[in-house]
């Protein structure tokens, strides 16, 4: 990865280094990889980053002319599947490659495809930007997620001893096994973290710092976090798709843009879809590739010195989107109306529920907080989202005691559904 000076101090002079990375880039990948040598079939080099884009499906579909595995598609789904079925990860496909199987948050499997040079470059980006991981001391670092590849494994990093608590696992049995091993950095999905701090137990005893991971970790939980640890809480964007974005040393989200190409899709003022674009991953390089995320751009520069792009916030998926008769409802738009609702919030679920022609039928809440009448609050709700303008008569079912243990499924907690 070019050192911060190559790409410049200002936006600008990132974006121009960019474009010529980007050409440079897939000039090459277009001549390498059949796929994409018809996907991009007649664009000069100045029309090389304005072809048609891709979405999750051409990427799994186009395997593996889409990649630099040499290996039937059908060879490397079956090495995912038994990796994930036996809970090893250590094995490499045909001795070379690194294989990861993704469900995402749509539910749609997806396959992660590397190398062990490739993921070096990976770790070592990764732990530069991210400030609770920066190398210069001795450090012991929990992994608490569904899988763990040799993605992870810190070949180059002696002093970092990491370790893997499989959610997949009982609650319980992880839980203890993290408060024998008592970690100084717990990287963990959202939901997992805010159940670890209600734990009282020992697994804070040497805690510097956690990260957020996988999922969306709102504002207020954030917030919630720090309160609770008592550490600094960092936040990594990253996905199937590559690492996306962190928070920097001054707290500001920034996206990666360094090793990325974002374009900005407007949805709604400051709320993008976006489309990434790979500038080196090399062995399945994504090209224009509709990511699904929305988040809400910030403007201004920060005072960390990277002139990348930053985010206020990841709004959701976009398929969690409710497009109600005024626009569009974002799912940070119902987190906020349930805080300021239910006294004492921990958790909730909301489903929206549509029809064919995309007519909301009715909407299921459940939730856990220190209230314990819901009527008041229904009717408060009703009034509420009348305003976003939906119909009356809408059914609106509010529930209690609602307890989401944690595991390997992502926590949304807003969905659209479709009537069944």
């Amino acid at each position: 990865m070019a050192g911060h000076r190559a790409w410049g101090t200002t936006p600008d002079q990132l974006k121009e280094w960019q474009r010529h990375q980007a050409i440079d880039h897939w000039t090459q990948i277009q001549n390498d990889l059949p796929f994409f040598r018809e996907w991009l079939k007649g664009l000069v080099q100045a029309e090389l980053l304005n072809g048609r884009t891709t979405h999750k499906g051409i990427a799994m579909s186009s395997l593996p002319g889409s990649t630099r595995v040499r290996a039937a598609a059908e060879d490397i789904w079956t090495f995912a599947k038994a990796a994930e079925a036996s809970r090893d990860f250590s094995a490499l496909f045909k001795d070379q490659w690194i294989v990861g199987l993704s469900s995402g948050t749509t539910g749609q499997p997806s396959l992660f495809l590397t190398t062990p040079q490739e993921h070096s470059f990976y770790l070592g980006t990764l732990f530069s930007k991210v400030p609770q991981l920066r190398p210069g001391r001795s450090q012991k670092i929990a992994f608490v997620l569904r899988a763990f590849s040799k993605l992870y494994e810190p070949s180059a990093l002696s002093r970092l001893d990491l370790r893997f608590f499989d959610l997949y696992a009982p609650a319980e049995q992880w839980i203890q096994e993290l408060n024998s091993w008592e970690p100084d950095v717990v990287i963990a999905p959202a939901s997992v973290l805010l159940y670890l701090a209600a734990e009282e137990s020992l697994w804070r005893k040497n805690l510097r710092a956690v990260i957020s991971v996988a999922e969306v970790l709102e504002p207020e939980k954030h917030s919630h976090l720090q309160r609770v640890l008592g550490v600094d809480v960092g936040e990594v964007y990253q996905a199937m798709e590559g690492f996306l974005g962190h928070r920097c040393s001054e707290g500001e989200f920034h996206l990666n843009e360094d090793l990325i190409r974002f374009e900005y899709q407007t949805i709604q003022s400051n709320v993008a879809r976006l489309l990434v674009t790979d500038l080196y991953r090399n062995i399945q390089p994504l090209y224009r590739y509709e990511l699904g995320d929305l988040v809400r751009l910030k403007g201004g520069s920060c005072s960390c010195g990277q002139p990348t792009q930053r985010i206020h916030e990841v709004l959701g998926r976009q398929g969690d989107v409710y497009y109600g008769p005024t626009g569009p409802i974002f799912p940070d738009q119902v987190y906020r109306l349930m805080s300021v609702q239910f006294e004492g919030l921990e958790d909730f679920s909301w489903k929206w529920t549509i029809d064919s022609k995309g007519r909301l039928t009715k909407i299921d809440i459940l939730v856990t907080s220190t209230l314990k009448d819901f009527s008041r609050v229904s009717e408060s709700l009703k009034v509420l989202l009348k305003e976003w303008g939906l119909p009356d008569g809408i059914p609106l079912h509010v529930k209690g005691a609602f307890h989401r243990q944690p595991g390997p499924t992502k926590q949304r907690r807003v969905q659209v559904h479709p009537e069944t």
